[in-house]
C-alpha cells in the first residue's frame, strides 16, 4: 500500500526522481532553438571532432522522442569523450533505469555524486536506486548525508521514512515523515504517507485514527477530492476511527476515479471496500518482503 507514495520503491518512481535531478542539472541546455533539434545536433557531430556536448544535445532530442537505446548511446559516447561532465551521468542513468538497467544506472549515479559529492539531490537519488536494490543501509547513508548537506530539505527524511518503515522500524519511520511534513506540510503525498501508516500499521501502537483523518483530509483538500490513492487512505482513516459508511463512501468514488483512470490498484481498493462492508479496517506489514532487484 504505502509504495504508491514512495520516492524510491518502485523503478517508474525512482525515474521520477532522476528527471527532477535532470531539470536542476540543465542549465547549459536551456537555448531554446537547439531543443529537440536532431539534425544540428547530428550535423555538429559529423562536422567536428569529440564533440562531447553534440553526443549529449542529440541524447536528449533522441531521448525526450522516445528513442530510449540511441539516447543511451549517445550519452555514453559522450562520456567516453567527456567523462566529467555531471549532466550525461544524470540523463543515462535516467534512461538506463527506464531501461530496467539498474545496476548501471546506479554506477553512473555514483559517478554523478564523485563529480558534485555537495549536491543532495544527487545524494537522495542515489539513495533511491539503492533501495530498488534493496541496500538499504548504503541507501540511508546517502540520505543522512543529504541531510547534512541541508537539512531543510524534507525529501531524505522522508525517503528515510520509507526505508524504516521496509526494515519494520516504525517509530523512526513516522518520526521521519513528521520531520518531512513540518517542513513541506503542503506535500499532499507525505501527508497520505503518514496517514496511511497511522490508519493501517499492523502494531496498534503505531496506529492513530483520528491523527490519520486528520492528515488524509488535508491532502484530499489539497487534491481537491481527484486522487484516487489519496481518497484510498482517506477511507482507511475513517475505517480506522470507526467511520465505516464514511469509508465505504470514499473508498467506492476512489475505485470510480481509478478504474476511469485504468489503474491497476482497483483490486486492493475493492477487497477494502469489502472489509468496511463488514465494519473491518485495513491492516498492513510495511517489511520489505520481496527479493531485491535485479537487472
Amino acid at each position: 500500500m504505502i509504495a504508491r507514495f514512495q520516492i524510491g520503491v518502485v523503478p517508474t518512481a525512482a525515474a521520477a526522481g532522476l528527471v527532477l535531478v535532470s531539470c536542476l542539472v540543465l542549465s547549459e541546455r536551456q537555448l531554446s532553438y537547439w531543443r529537440n533539434d536532431e539534425t544540428l545536433f547530428s550535423h555538429a557531430i559529423a562536422i567536428t571532432k569529440n564533440n562531447s556536448l553534440a553526443y549529449g544535445f542529440l541524447g536528449d532530442a533522441l531521448g525526450e522522442r522516445g528513442y530510449q537505446t540511441e539516447a543511451i548511446a549517445n550519452y555514453q559516447e559522450a562520456l567516453r569523450i567527456n567523462p566529467n561532465y555531471l549532466p550525461n551521468h544524470v540523463h543515462l542513468a535516467y534512461y538506463l533505469l527506464k531501461t530496467g538497467k539498474i545496476n548501471e544506472a546506479l554506477v553512473q549515479y555514483q559517478e554523478a555524486v564523485k563529480l558534485n559529492p555537495q549536491a543532495p539531490i544527487l545524494h537522495v537519488n542515489l539513495g533511491e536506486l539503492l533501495v530498488i536494490l534493496g541496500r538499504f543501509d548504503e541507501a540511508m547513508s546517502q540520505y543522512e548525508q543529504a541531510v547534512q548537506l541541508n537539512p531543510d530539505d524534507p525529501h531524505p527524511y522522508y525517503s528515510m521514512g520509507i526505508v524504516l518503515l521496509q526494515q519494520g522500524r516504525y517509530v523512526e519511520a513516522v518520526d521521519n515523515f513528521r520531520k518531512a511534513l513540518r517542513l513541506d506540510p503542503k506535500d499532499f503525498e507525505k501527508l497520505a504517507a503518514l496517514a496511511c501508516v497511522l490508519a493501517s500499521n499492523e502494531n496498534p501502537q503505531i496506529r492513530n485514527g483520528a491523527e490519520a483523518v486528520t492528515l488524509a483530509e488535508r491532502a484530499n483538500m489539497l487534491t481537491e477530492g481527484q486522487q484516487p490513492f489519496v481518497l484510498d487512505t482517506l477511507a482507511m482513516a475513517y475505517a480506522e476511527a470507526g467511520r465505516f459508511q464514511d469509508a465505504q463512501k470514499i473508498e467506492q468514488r476512489a475505485i470510480r476515479i481509478a478504474r476511469a483512470a485504468a489503474l491497476e490498484a482497483t483490486n486492493a481498493m475493492l477487497q477494502r471496500l469489502e472489509l468496511y462492508q463488514n465494519h473491518q479496517p485495513w491492516r498492513e506489514s510495511y517489511l520489505f518482503t520481496n527479493a531485491p532487484a535485479k537487472n
